[in-house]
């Protein structure tokens, strides 16, 4: 996908700090819509003035101005994906007949959906992901609608290193827990496009307790990542009517892998010989 930005930055005359800066922002065009002015000079390495000259300097009337603009041209940009269409069952007359061609379309499509998903977050945003949920007191992880299934993989796979796992299998049971909940707990929300109040509800019931939000999603900006501390994206592109979950499928099992391998084997392994030696009598020769 093309930058957004680069039209703007394309003829302009910069210098060489400010070229490290709009390099940094066509890099990340999507985490800049939740980077306040002082994070992005951090993350350059360069004073807030620097950054607010730059921004200026392409016409805009000052950060916020700036991000704004971005916002609504990456809502733009985003468009309705298949997921979003109002008559849902126009989407079945997507898929194409005849099995021939429906094959390699599939493989095609499962292919692109977990390279793009892999690819396209950045290094430092699976970093922080992991750093929040490894420091945590307890993992919340809820997954509505087509992600639960996803949100249960995660949780129960994550329960094999990490012992601080709380699934939450309804929609009922996410206020209660968020409740008694707070900033040394995180909570990783799996939510994709359609989005629906109760989505916003539970973003807005985190935020108001502190709790960081890790939102694994497919559709940025949006009416919830607004809300989230680290947000991971996937490429949900599917045939007719259902959305493919291979690339957030992919985002969970990356995740596992990352917190497994900062954990201590030593403690690891004791806690799987605990597991196999209880369940042993259980299993068939």
């Amino acid at each position: 996908m093309d930058s957004i930005l680069f039209e703007r930055f394309k003829n302009v005359n910069f210098t060489k700090s400010q070229r490290m800066i709009a390099q940094f922002m066509m890099d990340n065009e999507y985490e800049l819509c939740q980077m306040s002015l002082m994070d992005v000079s951090k993350a350059v390495g360069v004073s807030d003035a620097s950054v607010l000259r730059l921004v200026r300097l392409v016409g805009f009337d000052g950060y916020n101005d700036f991000k704004r603009e971005l916002y609504d041209k990456l809502v733009q940009q985003a468009g309705a994906p298949v997921s979003t269409r109002k008559n849902l069952k126009d989407r079945l007359s997507d898929t194409p007949s005849g099995d021939l061609l429906l094959l390699p379309l599939v493989i095609e499509n499962t292919k692109h959906n977990v390279e793009s998903t892999l690819q396209q977050n950045s290094p430092n945003a699976y970093d922080d992901a992991v750093s929040t949920i490894n420091r945590s007191r307890r993992i919340i992880i809820y997954g509505c609608r087509g992600t639960l299934d996803e949100a249960r993989h995660f949780a129960r796979c994550l329960r094999y290193i990490r012992g601080n796992v709380v699934f939450l299998e309804h929609y009922d049971d996410v206020h209660p827990a968020l409740a008694y909940s707070g900033p040394e707990d995180v909570l990783v929300f799996f939510c994709v496009s359609r989005f629906y109040e109760t989505d916003v509800h539970i973003c807005q019931a985190a935020h108001s307790k502190d709790i960081p939000i890790i939102l694994i999603t497919d559709l940025v900006p949006s009416v919830i990542s607004g809300y989230a501390d680290h947000v991971l994206r996937a490429k949900v592109d599917g045939l007719s009517y259902f959305n493919s979950m291979v690339g957030i499928l992919a985002i969970a099992e990356y995740l596992l892998i990352r917190i497994k391998n900062n954990e201590e084997n030593d403690f690891i392994q004791e806690q799987l010989d605990f597991i196999d030696r209880h369940t042993e009598s259980e299993r068939c020769v």
